[in-house]
């Protein structure tokens, strides 16, 4: 991984340089699309998917955001589980192997790496590619009673309302064998930190009741925010909470529980 991050820096001083140069827009974005292309076939399973399919897991289409986020997240899971988890380890909200990519980076989750999304085109794309162990999930999760070791979900929750967050944490909880491991995160306080006019009324409604909902257009782009205590009480007689804490991933703040 040492090459990756290596890379990783090669890539930024790129840009940087660049940017000096005052290099025009279409040259500056053909010097980093081939940087990226380097990166990205060296140290990917498969190949990157669409721009659109980008925009369905986040805000930019680049393949620099695309690869650093799921670089920033499987270091995140592997703090978590490790490099060689023994039990099956969901990931919630797979999406087309943003944090997959990197994790196939160690045997152990070849086998152990479970991974769902509601969004069919996505694991349509996965599996065409010969990733197995993903399943589309709607309403409920597809696996049974007690049979994952641990979930962790970047940005689900943070789609979902508030009025299905217990619906959910019960869901996860029956998936999960007792002493797994949960690591959820979600959008905490952070709205009525918003200065965008638009969000006035969203920040009063979370400053009320202790959560805030936006619908946004786009794909799966409506927003929840909640508060600490809301998570707890969502997660009570589920999970023995180990941390609920602000900003722990990004701009998100997250649950770390362990399954009672």
């Amino acid at each position: 991984m040492a090459e990756v991050d290596r890379l990783r820096s090669e890539l930024h001083e790129a840009r940087q340089a660049l940017k000096a140069m005052r290099a025009s827009p279409d040259q500056l974005r053909a010097e980093i699309d081939a940087l990226e292309k380097i990166i990205s076939e060296r140290f990917s399973p498969f190949p990157l998917p669409s721009e659109e399919l980008r925009l369905h897991v986040g805000a930019k289409t680049t393949a620099s955001n695309f690869l650093n986020q799921g670089w920033a997240s499987s270091r995140k899971v592997l703090s978590l589980f490790g490099e060689n988890p023994s039990a099956p380890i969901l990931d919630w909200g797979c999406g087309t192997g943003r944090t997959l990519r990197w994790l196939l980076a160690f045997p152990a989750w070849k086998s152990s790496y479970r991974g769902t999304d509601v969004d069919a085109a996505a694991i349509s794309w996965l599996e065409s590619y010969g990733i197995k162990n993903v399943r589309v999930c709607s309403d409920s999760l597809p696996y049974a009673d007690g049979e994952l070791g641990g979930v962790f979900s970047f940005s689900v929750l943070t789609h979902i309302h508030p009025s299905k967050f217990r619906r959910w944490f019960v869901e996860i909880a029956r998936v999960l064998y007792p002493g797994s491991t949960a690591y959820l995160t979600f959008n905490g306080d952070s709205i009525v930190e918003s200065a965008e006019p638009q969000h006035a009324e969203a920040a009063a409604e979370f400053k009320r009741r202790g959560w805030a909902w936006i619908d946004n257009a786009g794909h799966y782009k409506s927003a929840s925010f909640v508060e600490h205590s809301f998570v707890a009480e969502a997660a009570r007689g589920l999970f023995n909470i180990g941390r609920i804490a602000r900003r722990d991933y990004g701009p998100m703040d997250a649950l770390l529980a362990e399954k009672l």
